[in-house]
Parts: structure tokens; sequence; C-alpha cells
């Protein structure tokens, strides 16, 4: 009899342990669930920005401010080889601080809006171009024939999209132009009547790239972008301050059309804070 109620107590004691460690393991997951979910939980403050700027957004598009911010880009004519590819967004275009409570300060960004201008390449095999076309093969209109460009710093390595604008000689000739962007052939097909974009994404390296060749024939390229590529997006003058607590962010795709012309998607951000 001793032995059966010593056996008893044995396996009251593993049932305890078991419990015990249940219990534990319980509370762990418990625990761990909670921190996970609240930790991606916006804070009140920073909900209501992102609401606010979000209306932002939606009241430049439908003011048409979004769409005058690209028009007036420095790709817009005439073509200079003196305009900045680091010109920002004109803040009277999108004059962000009527909109916003006193206090409130934002920062707008859009994507795809600056380019490359080609007016400064290093000619290796250029032919001239009837009149009343410049005689040079590069001038403020752009260039001809095959030639060497360098793209913006760029903020990532990846594989993006090329666009290259072009103009048609006076007898309305299909313009030709492919590319080589180091081993690798770069297929272009036309968009428009003045577009080319790459058929399939091409690689490029961080920073400046300064290995694409482009061959233009029957025309002259004006500029070339890397879409989707931070380096080619522009915004608003205003800074963003390095003590902020919490900031609001977000991002809306539009159209930009002007006149019925419809050129391609973009991405408007905003970043809004409370001074």
């Amino acid at each position: 009899m001793e032995i059966i109620k010593l056996n008893k107590k044995r396996g009251l004691i593993f049932s305890l342990d078991a419990a015990i460690a249940v219990t534990v393991v319980v509370i762990i997951l418990i625990t761990s669930a909670y921190y996970l979910s609240t930790a991606s939980k916006e804070s009140t403050s920073q909900v209501q920005l992102i609401r606010m700027g979000n209306d932002l957004l939606h009241i430049l598009e439908f003011t048409g401010a979004l769409d005058n911010a690209v028009k007036a880009d420095i790709g817009s004519p005439p073509y200079s080889a003196a305009a900045s590819p680091t010109a920002t967004i004109s803040t009277s275009l999108v004059n962000v601080s009527q909109y916003l409570p006193a206090s409130y300060k934002a920062l707008i960004e859009i994507s795809d809006i600056k380019e490359s201008l080609i007016s400064d390449t290093t000619i290796t095999n250029c032919s001239s171009l009837p009149a009343p076309n410049p005689i040079s093969c590069c001038s403020l209109l752009g260039c001809n024939g095959s030639f060497n460009v360098s793209t913006l710093p760029l903020n990532r390595a990846g594989n993006y999209h090329l666009l290259v604008h072009t103009r048609a000689p006076p007898s309305n000739i299909t313009p030709f132009i492919s590319g080589i962007k180091g081993n690798v052939s770069v297929v272009l097909s036309i968009l428009d009547y003045n577009r080319f974009a790459s058929t399939y994404p091409v690689p490029f390296s961080l920073g400046i790239n300064s290995d694409l060749r482009l061959n233009v024939s029957y025309g002259v390229a004006d500029w070339f972008k890397i879409l989707g590529e931070n380096a080619y997006s522009a915004n608003t003058s205003i800074k963003i301050p390095n003590n902020l607590t919490f900031m609001g962010t977000g991002e809306r795709l539009f159209a930009y059309v002007i006149q019925d012309f419809f050129d391609q998607p973009r991405y408007a951000r905003f970043y809004i804070w409370i001074e």
C-alpha cells in the first residue's frame, strides 16, 4: 500500500510541472502577440496627420496643382541646358499652407518629375540633321547620333525602366532610338510621337551611371529619366526638422493630364508634421 501511495504523489508532481510549463508558455505567447499587434499602431495624433495629409493631396489633385507642378518641371519647353536637374517644385504651384491650420507644415514630393537633359554629352559618332534642325550634333534642342549619357545619382541599385524624349525632324519621320547599358542592350519602343520607353527593366547601379549609350536617328533626343527612382523625384523646398516626435506620411497615385494629353501615372507623397 505504501508503494502505491508514493507513485500517486509522484504523478501529482509531474502534473503540476506540466501545468506550470503550459501556463508560462501561454503567458509568453499572449505577451508577444500583444506587443506585435501594438507595435505597428500609430498614435492618435499621427493618425490625424495622415488623414489631413491624404485630404491635402486630394485637394491638390482636384484643383490641378499636381498637374501644374508636372507641367512646369524642367522637361517642359523650352529645353535649356541651364535648367537645373535639382530644381524643386514651386511653392506657388503647390501652396499647401493655405489648406493647413496654423503650425502645421507639409512637404510634397512627386515621382518621375526630373529629367536628365541631353545637351552636354560627349559625342562619339554623330551625323548632323538637315535644316532647320541644328547643324551641330548637340544643341539646346538635344542630340542626334551615338553618344554617352549619365544618370542622376541613383539612391538604390535595381532594375528600372528608361524613358527617353525625342523630337521628330520636319518631315515627320518617326525617330529611331536604341541604347546599351554596359553589355546589356536596351530595347526601346515608342509610346507616342516623341517618347520611347524600355520594353523591360534595365539594371542600374547605385550612384551615377555613366555607361548608358543612346543611338538616335531621324530626330534629336531632349532628355531621359529613370522611372521609379527617387533621384528623379522633386519636392517642395521646405525642410523636415530633425527633432520631430511623430510625422504623418502617405502617397497618392494620380494621372497627369494636360489638355487631354495623358503623360504617365505618378506618385504624390506627403510628409506632414506640427511645429
